[in-house]
């Protein structure tokens, strides 16, 4: 993250959030009825928007078919100024990047991006040294270890969706 973010400023996170916008074209806000079923449309437009306005990933990358729903946490965390925090839900999605997609971040969002392996994370998340976002933390000692041991599995098949449940975490 930006060292200008008000919240959480220079830490390690994920690709990006959505931040899904009201009253917008195409809907970025999808109906509880169809998110319990994995439909989730608005958020994948929301999530394609922010890719271009963070990294800089044009929105025609992905496709919404490329974009996989896994499952939804709730966070509240007080950033370290003791003046601001976040309290979200958060949708998670992960894809494949294409061999070819050209980044450009925004230095307004991001400060640092790197590719990094399952081992280069789970080093970097044990260095006292480094600060990463709680969101980014609670889905890293909640989720990602399993759905990254399992990228197959997380990627073309059901077995690590659920749609029906907000993890608080």
């Amino acid at each position: 993250r930006a060292d200008c973010k008000i919240t959480f400023p220079n830490c390690w996170t994920n690709t990006c959030c959505s931040h899904p916008v009201t009253g917008i074209v195409p809907s970025e806000v999808d109906d509880a009825s169809n998110v319990v079923l994995g439909q989730v449309p608005g958020i994948k437009w929301a999530a394609r928007r922010k890719l271009e306005h963070e990294l800089g990933i044009p929105i025609d990358t992905f496709d919404h078919e490329d974009l996989k729903f896994l499952t939804r946490i709730l966070y509240c965390a007080p950033s370290d100024d003791g003046v601001w925090g976040e309290h979200e839900l958060d949708y998670c999605l992960v894809s494949r990047a294409p061999s070819n997609m050209r980044l450009d971040p925004n230095p307004e969002e991001i400060g640092e991006v790197m590719w990094a392996t399952r081992e280069q994370v789970a080093d970097m998340t044990s260095d006292p040294n480094l600060k990463f976002s709680p969101w980014f933390s609670k889905i890293h000692s909640h989720f990602l270890l399993s759905w990254w041991s399992d990228v197959q599995a997380t990627l073309f098949t059901n077995v690590h969706e659920d749609f029906s449940t907000v993890h608080e975490l």
